[in-house]
């Protein structure tokens, strides 16, 4: 069903949550999902996934298609979900991760196929122990490959994956300090990788890492220096120009306390940083999470995320801060957990959610059509549709 709120149409798809939303070269959307367990009617954990064909997002010309792909035996349970659409050459393909748990161990699985198959093919391609493997960051190559960025929560390291001629090979990229427990993953005009991600230990804003020729180069970005504040919640984009957008949660502390948490913009144009606040929350209980960037058509950035001053009977908002001149925010449908945010080549942007209350879980998607109204032609950005192109829009 699809209701329309302030200018922004909303479709439940039913039960489900950790979902992450990708939108085709046409622009059909695509959502993977977790499934939790159902008590009554006794239905196990899974892994479910979605699609709807209608390129210009008219609820009343299609529903969406919805399958399961994997139902779990007891105890196992699915936690994060990555989903990447990826048009290469004439092949469109999507590609996923998604990590599950049980009491003793966590892995994590890919799998792909091309738009037009009829199945996926999937790989468990690392494994540890109980809650070990979280905050997965997929991303597709030129050559059509996946990359993967994680936590390892035991060890307190980033993790880096990527497969090449059919092989995976997956490091530690960052074992100093407690690393990477959020992390996000793109990459540049050359094909290098680069990663923003958390340390928690020696608490800079963020760190980054980046490919550089065959090792890795790494950089603190930090704007104070007091050692209690610190970023996360990280999400990145990069331009045509590689130049690198981050979107991220900034917490304050007066000594042991949290103070205020922000919402922070930073850029790194030509080997240069810096950044903006967008706004901030004061309390000792804010959570801000669940953070996501993009970049509109115009690349001009977009951001979404849940915040809470962190109380059992308050509720959640769910801004959208877009920025042409200046920034600007809409507040979206309350008690919801965004996963995705997407901007289309029409400049219409796109996002996933859940709402979760008492054990609930109600899957959402959610579009607001002609908010970047665009005609001419758009570039493509590398990483999205590959090869980088331009095309015209309507």
């Amino acid at each position: 069903s699809a209701i329309e709120i302030n200018g922004v149409t909303y479709e439940s798809l039913g039960w489900g949550n950790n979902n992450s939303l990708a939108l085709g070269d046409g622009g059909e959307a695509y959502m993977l999902y977790c499934l939790p367990k159902i008590t009554t009617p006794a239905t196990p954990a899974g892994v479910g996934f979605a699609y709807r064909k209608d390129i210009d997002f008219n609820p009343s010309t299609e529903n969406w298609h919805k399958e399961t792909l994997f139902s779990f035996p007891a105890g196992e349970t699915c936690n994060y979900t990555q989903l990447q659409f990826k048009k290469f050459g004439t092949e469109r393909t999507l590609h996923l991760v998604f990590i599950t748990g049980t009491t003793t161990t966590s892995k994590i699985t890919y799998g792909r196929k091309l738009v037009s198959a009829p199945s996926w093919a999937f790989e468990e391609i690392y494994s540890g122990a109980v809650n070990q493997l979280k905050s997965p960051s997929l991303v597709i190559d030129s050559d059509n490959q996946p990359r993967l960025s994680f936590y390892d929560a035991t060890n307190k390291d980033l993790m880096y994956a990527q497969k090449s001629g059919g092989v995976w090979s997956i490091r530690t990229l960052d074992g100093v300090n407690n690393v990477g427990a959020s992390s996000s993953l793109e990459i540049d005009s050359l094909g290098r990788s680069h990663i923003i991600y958390s340390d928690y230990t020696a608490y800079p804003n963020f760190k980054h890492a980046w490919q550089d020729g065959s090792d890795w180069s790494f950089e603190n970005y930090e704007t104070d220096s007091s050692p209690a504040n610190s970023g996360g919640n990280f999400s990145l984009e990069i331009l045509p120009d590689d130049s690198l957008h981050v979107a991220y949660a900034h917490a304050s502390y007066t000594g042991l306390t949290l103070s205020r948490v922000s919402v922070r913009y930073a850029t790194k144009i030509a080997g240069e940083w810096s950044e903006e606040e967008l706004t901030y929350y004061s309390g000792s209980t804010s959570i801000l999470s669940n953070l996501h960037l993009d970049m509109a058509p115009n690349q001009q950035p977009g951001i979404i995320y849940a915040y809470n001053v962190g109380t059992v009977s308050a509720s959640t908002i769910v801004p959208v801060w877009i920025k042409s001149t200046a920034w600007g925010v809409s507040l979206l449908e309350r008690d919801q957990f965004p996963t995705s945010f997407v901007f289309d080549q029409k400049g219409n942007y796109h996002f996933s959610n859940y709402y979760a209350n008492w054990g609930s879980y109600d899957l959402k998607y959610g579009f607001r059509k002609n908010f970047y109204p665009v005609s001419g032609t758009v570039t493509n950005r590398a990483g999205r549709y590959e090869p980088t192109t331009t095309e015209a829009v309507d």
